[in-house]
């Protein structure tokens, strides 16, 4: 196994990523005795293990807290990664998720590059799935970073994601008219509005370069968690995952 901790009745020290990383042994052992033993066709190793990963970033922190060091880490994390497993075939495999009529659209196959509608539509919401967790990551300033990308993208963006951002309305409705009036524009046009509506609603004097920067830099930073495993975005693919995902997360709002 990856590292001493794993053998110590502690968690590695480290990112959330970095400790799933640790895990990856155990993840891919595990998971292949699983499908092995239950023959998850047309499911395949790599499916698991990326669905493994996104439920313990997204629990790890109950993970944590519900080990008492009762039992070595390895075993611990086994049972955690079975019992995970289990949840897969539970959610997957007693019926098929993929029985609606809708086709596979031209997002998902750009996004993956997965030969047939069944592997598609399971990869584009894991893809999903990693993108909404990254977000979370950004805690406090996760808003912002989505109306920056969204703008930056050229995404729609409506009054209900400002207010998301600014719970005043009238400061909302400004912000959405400046931003809409940027539509279609070149990036240095977009960036340069998105530097004027954060300086007036943070009462900071940013500067342009400075905005492009953080911009280029939170870009980056997301490839880099999406592609921590067997993905391989770009900035572009980015741009499309990020209005399925908004496309996504409204259908969800308009359903509540």
């Amino acid at each position: 196994m990856r590292g001493d901790g794993m053998a110590l009745k502690k968690f590695p020290p480290g990112t959330d990523y970095d400790v799933i990383d640790s895990f990856e042994e155990i993840i891919a052992f595990t998971a292949a005795r699983f499908i092995t033993k239950n023959n998850l066709s047309p499911y395949t190793h790599d499916d698991l293990c990326q669905y493994i990963r996104l439920r313990l970033l997204e629990t790890l922190a109950k993970i944590r807290e519900n080990y008492k060091g009762e039992a070595r880490l390895t075993t611990y994390i086994s049972a955690v990664v079975l019992n995970l497993c289990r949840e897969f075939r539970r959610k997957y495999c007693s019926r098929s998720i993929f029985s609606d009529s809708d086709t596979s659209s031209n997002h998902e196959v750009s996004l993956t590059g997965a030969g047939t509608q069944t592997d598609s539509k399971l990869h584009i919401s894991y893809e999903l799935e990693k993108l909404r967790l990254i977000f979370a990551l950004y805690g406090a300033r996760e808003q912002k970073v989505k109306i920056a990308l969204m703008a930056y993208f050229d995404i729609n963006i409506s009054i209900d994601d400002v207010l998301k951002y600014i719970s005043d309305r009238g400061k909302s409705e400004t912000v959405l008219q400046q931003i809409k009036s940027a539509h279609d524009k070149p990036k240095k046009e977009i960036i340069s509005r998105l530097t004027d509506i954060f300086n007036d609603l943070e009462d900071k004097n940013t500067t342009f370069e400075a905005t492009k920067k953080w911009i280029s830099r939170a870009i980056n930073d997301i490839l880099s968690m999406l592609n921590r495993d067997s993905s391989i975005h770009t900035k572009e693919t980015l741009g499309i995952l990020l209005e399925v995902y908004c496309s996504t997360d409204k259908q969800k709002g308009n359903g509540r």
